[in-house]
């Protein structure tokens, strides 16, 4: 796994997080965890995590109806795929929700 060149470089989490994102809605919590263990400063990370829920290229609502939708599909119950989410840093408002 590549680190940061510069753990604070805007430009190179924003396309990090892209990379991401491509291939599956994520949670903000999630693709935070996964940005810093890739050697991003928290608070850099967090600047373009807000830059990309602006551009809503980056919604805890989407990723929930995703995985909702995923979860359901496979069998899993209401409490399981609640409980999946509230793991993800879900907030009860959009759990509900989804």
């Amino acid at each position: 796994m590549a680190q940061a060149s510069d753990p604070a470089d805007a430009g190179a989490i924003r396309e990090r997080a892209m990379r991401l994102l491509a291939r599956r809605e994520h949670a903000p919590a999630e693709l935070a965890r996964k940005l810093g263990q890739r050697g991003f400063e928290r608070d850099a990370v967090q600047a373009v995590l807000d830059e990309l829920i602006d551009d809503n290229l980056l919604s805890a609502q989407r990723y929930a109806q995703a995985l909702v939708r995923t979860r359901a599909a496979a069998g899993h119950g209401p409490l399981r795929v609640a409980r999946d989410l509230a793991a993800q840093g879900i907030d009860d408002g959009l759990i509900d929700q989804a």
